[in-house]
């Protein structure tokens, strides 16, 4: 009977093609959920990035708009000044109203790109961000509950710089002392309940601590149960190549559509500054797990069956060491592993059940490390025992 067509057989081919659909989906998501919780969920890591920004020119004058903006928007300037003026003079606040803007904005921008001002905006960005992933993480009590889940960067320690900068002007815009008004901040109102951006914030917890082990376990199994090692592990590779070269060209198009749809067209440069200091990041990630499947294509095609393949090995004289001593003892206690595989599988067995024992997080991420780092020793053993195909 064919071994292929058995009942064996064939469940060991599903097994293989649920396997590699778990690696197509853990290799897809991987990238994002890496990016994410290394650039924003990481208090260090989103300061060490966002820090250095107000120092950038175009950077500095975007802030220094968005302030003068706020400034302007929460008193009425130019009646402030046709009161002061005589009546006759009253078609003078509109042009002296302008010029103050324009002053604000420079002075905004000057103070923006100043090391006070970094000290300010690094202290803001982290207590901004790490308040809202400490109670997204259970650790601290949620303040009073609203409809929507904003993230605010405070700045109002600003106000006086520039208020002491302005001299008397200031006294037209009550910049350093409206206690009245709300405070100067970058307000990001992501449109989601709390309670939702919390459960999203751990669910990212979760999957970022469990895909590694995911894909390793689940690529080796694949290739475990496979009848020809080689050219599966070539397949899953440009598999996860394509993924990952599409996922750049992807990357690209968001970019443009984030910047076409900006409404203030006089933020994008500086926007797309920032754009391009966070996605460097996921770029690293990407060309990284690129390099990862690329040598794993080539070493699969090293050691494939084809004819260029023993080409290569003669070339490089790998023929040679698989002739060495060291690597006959190698192989040799290939049967003594075969011989024993069941005795190691129930004590590789026995260790993930005291993961899963002492595992105190509800999530059981520990326990789910251990499964999943236990099956892929297994399917390590596995091909090491069972080099040929069925």
């Amino acid at each position: 009977m064919n071994y292929k067509n058995s009942l064996a057989g064939i469940s060991r081919r599903i097994g293989k093609i649920l396997l590699i659909i778990i690696l197509l989906l853990s290799v897809t998501s991987f990238s994002v959920v890496r990016w994410t919780e290394s650039q924003f969920l990481n208090t260090n890591n989103w300061v060490n990035t966002v820090g250095p920004l107000p120092k950038d020119p175009v950077i500095s004058s975007a802030i220094g708009l968005y302030i003068s903006s706020q400034v302007f928007n929460s008193v009425d300037v130019q009646k402030k000044i046709a009161d002061a003026l005589p009546p006759k003079a009253s078609f003078l606040a509109a042009p002296l109203s302008d010029q103050l803007k324009d002053l604000v904005k420079k002075i905004s921008t000057k103070v923006v790109s100043s090391d006070a001002f970094q000290t300010v905006w690094i202290t803001a960005n982290r207590r901004a961000l790490d308040s809202q992933i400490q109670v997204a993480r259970g650790h601290k009590k949620p303040a009073l509950s609203e409809k929507t889940q904003k993230i605010s960067i405070n700045i109002e320690a600003v106000k006086k710089q520039i208020a002491s900068k302005l001299g008397a002007s200031s006294e037209i815009i009550p910049i350093a002392n409206d206690s009245s008004k709300k405070p100067l901040a970058f307000v990001a109102d992501l449109q989601v309940a709390p309670k939702i951006f919390q459960r999203t914030i751990k669910q990212i917890d979760f999957t970022h601590s469990i895909l590694p082990y995911l894909m390793v376990s689940s690529f080796l199994g694949a290739l475990a149960l496979s009848y020809n090692r080689a050219k599966t592990a070539f397949r899953l590779a440009t598999a996860c190549l394509a993924i990952y070269l599409v996922k750049i060209i992807s990357l690209k198009i968001t970019i443009d559509q984030l910047l076409n749809n900006v409404s203030n067209q006089a933020y994008v440069p500086a926007l797309s500054k920032v754009v391009d200091v966070f996605t460097v990041s996921l770029l690293n990630i990407i060309y990284s797990m690129i390099a990862v499947f690329a040598i794993i294509m080539l070493i699969s095609l090293l050691f494939g069956p084809s004819k260029m393949a023993v080409k290569i090995r003669k070339f490089i004289k790998l023929d040679a060491i698989t002739k060495s001593p060291a690597y006959n003892k190698f192989i040799g206690a290939r049967t003594t592993v075969k011989t024993n595989l069941w005795k190691i599988s129930i004590g590789i067995g026995l260790l993930i059940l005291l993961g899963l024992a002492i595992s105190s997080n509800p999530t059981l991420i520990l326990g789910l490390k251990s499964l999943l780092g236990g099956l892929a020793i297994l399917s390590v053993l596995y091909i090491y025992a069972n080099p040929k195909s069925v």
